[in-house]
């Protein structure tokens, strides 16, 4: 009944997000505009007598409101109904005021991604999917892939025409996350390729699911504080200044600590002269964003690489996430260069990956995606280097999203072909 409950609310705000990019307001629902009240910095608040600001636990705070009940007069049937009747009478307007993906895409039609980078994006996809092993212990520190340091049954892990580094791929450390938190990764480092790279798990537990739907807005203050004041202070990075982040993705603080950092910077302190890449699908690309901020709060230049990005951030964290990774200037060098390439980060850089029909780079509303876009328009595999398209800071809309409007297309999204299938099928230990 819980997921249920957090299903309508996210699509409820969804469609009223639509409302407010379409009519300037959401006066239709008085609920819907306190939340946007409080996401543009209200300190406390109210949402039906629950203290949105607090700690409570998310679901009791579904079900204490009386606004959802189950007696069927004010509960969810009601809010349906009225989502649904809304819905009708927008959806004309909707339709001609959102462009497709297509027509979005016109200004970078030339713009082309190098046969390198095309190679690094399928690479990091299965560095990714990895992770997937790490539930059935099938990962190994301080072992190469050939040593055993990942699944022998994996073609990634033996195969050199797969993976030509196999041999010089080494499992430096891996991150299981404890009860209650998240941030399930691995950080490896591939010798031949001269990089170190953490990746990090999408939704696959039960707590993982509850805190990939608790939406609503934290002010957000950096893991590395001290670091985050003195570049403020030197005024080498701006403040970031009435910041807020999705407090479902951000309870990812709690694992990301000193210790944690730490100890991934003692392990790139061994290789000072290696690149820094940070990788996640879906609820990993959430925490692999994250963890990219800090780095680079910490001196570190990481490229951010990610697949079907969850939205997270408030414009003004949006805005400054893409100042401090310098997407502007990586975004004209590409397009005066006519190509996007890995080597056009030298300082850093900040990308994500969508995939076409995948809804999931679309939610939650209100909030908003950094970096540069990737788009591959082939829903079918295999994506070849012709189906990927380079959108710059542009937002891909899909024409047809307003078909989703029935209760279960939540859970249903996060386990869609088009949201799994990222050059290779993103699912579960195996066909890697």
């Amino acid at each position: 009944m819980l997921f249920v409950k957090i299903s309508v609310i996210t699509i409820w705000l969804l469609r009223k997000s639509q409302a407010f990019q379409l009519q300037g307001t959401l006066k239709y629902y008085d609920s819907a505009e306190k939340f946007r009240l409080n996401y543009n910095g209200n300190a406390k608040e109210e949402y039906d007598g629950v203290d949105v600001n607090t700690e409570t636990d998310h679901g009791n705070y579904l079900d204490n409101n009386s606004g959802y009940d189950d007696d069927g007069e004010t509960g969810l049937e009601n809010v349906y109904d009225g989502l649904e009747e809304s819905l009708s009478e927008q959806k004309e307007v909707y339709n001609e005021n959102f462009e497709t993906s297509t027509s979005r895409n016109e200004d970078y039609k030339n713009v082309k991604i190098s046969q390198d980078f095309y190679d690094r994006l399928v690479y990091f996809s299965k560095v990714c999917a990895m992770t997937s092993c790490i539930s059935d212990n099938l990962i190994k520190e301080n072992k190469t892939f050939a040593e055993g340091g990942c699944p022998g049954h994996l073609k990634f892990c033996k195969d050199p025409i797969d993976n030509p580094t196999y041999t010089r791929t080494r499992i430096e450390m891996v991150l299981s996350a404890d009860k209650g938190e998240l941030g399930t990764g691995y950080v490896i480092v591939d010798h031949k390729r001269k990089v170190v790279i953490i990746a990090f798990r999408g939704s696959s537990t039960r707590q993982d699911w509850f805190s990939d739907f608790q939406i609503y807005p934290v002010d957000y203050e950096p893991a590395s504080l001290v670091a985050y004041n003195k570049l403020v202070n030197k005024r080498i990075i701006p403040e970031c200044h009435n910041c807020k982040i999705h407090r479902g993705f951000y309870r990812f603080k709690e694992t990301l600590g000193p210790l944690f950092l730490d100890k991934i910077e003692a392990i790139f302190n061994k290789y000072p002269d290696y690149r820094a890449v940070v990788s996640g699908h879906s609820l990993g690309a959430a925490m692999a964003s994250i963890t990219g901020i800090e780095l680079k709060l910490r001196g570190y230049n990481p490229i951010v690489l990610t697949y079907a990005t969850p939205r997270m951030f408030n414009t003004e964290m949006r805005e400054w996430i893409d100042t401090i990774f310098s997407t502007d200037q990586i975004h004209y060098t590409s397009v005066s260069k006519g190509v996007v390439d890995y080597n056009h980060c030298d300082k850093g850089g900040y990308f994500r990956v969508v995939h076409n029909q995948d809804y999931i780079p679309m939610v939650p509303p209100f909030y908003e995606a950094a970096g540069l876009e990737l788009f591959i328009n082939k829903i079918e595999l295999p994506h070849t280097i012709d189906d990927v398209e380079y959108r710059g800071h542009k937002k891909t809309y899909f024409e047809d999203i307003t078909k989703l409007n029935t209760v279960n297309h939540v859970e249903d999204w996060l386990h869609t072909y088009e949201h799994r299938a990222y050059f290779i099928l993103i699912e579960g230990c195996h066909n890697i």
